[in-house]
């Protein structure tokens, strides 16, 4: 059932060319195994990413018990963004943009940490995106200080 909705919100975003509702939701609740719970609690460092932020992070958000085990937990939580874009997905976004995101489905400030590229791509691998309409995602160190996210960052 999960896999299946993932699948219809990735082929939506392949044929409209964007999320036009940029909040997801089931239309059943989603049920965690007891393990995922579990791991989470007892976890020290949690790490959301690398991967598309709709289809591959978000869905792991869309189920309200392992929300309420990530904001219980006593782990820190890290996000380690994407270095390009994804068209109609993430189109001009910021890493701040990425992670506000995140935020959106937990309902608080859920990061402590982001890992990040601060290397400009080099003009033979932004080729292999000109196909994909993608472009580097930008740091905002203003925003992300604001936000208390510690950047951890390297050429990566």
């Amino acid at each position: 059932m999960r896999i299946e909705n993932i699948q219809r919100m990735a082929h939506d975003i392949l044929e409209k060319g964007s999320i036009e509702n940029d909040y997801i939701e089931y239309k059943n609740e989603v049920k965690p195994t007891k393990e995922v719970i579990k791991a989470i609690d007892e976890a020290d460092l949690i790490i959301f990413g690398i991967g598309s932020l709709y289809t591959s992070i978000i869905p792991n958000l869309l189920s309200k018990e392992v929300v309420e085990s990530l904001k219980n937990s006593k782990a820190k939580k890290m996000y380690v963004c994407n270095i390009m874009s994804e068209h109609g997905e993430t189109d001009n976004y910021k890493v701040s943009d990425c992670i506000k995101k995140i935020n959106s489905y937990v309902k608080e400030d859920l990061m402590d940490v982001v890992v990040v590229n601060n290397k400009k791509v080099p003009d033979d691998i932004k080729e292999r995106y000109l196909g994909e309409i993608a472009g580097q995602i930008d740091i905002d160190y203003d925003v992300l200080n604001d936000m208390n996210v510690e950047i951890i960052e390297d050429e990566l």
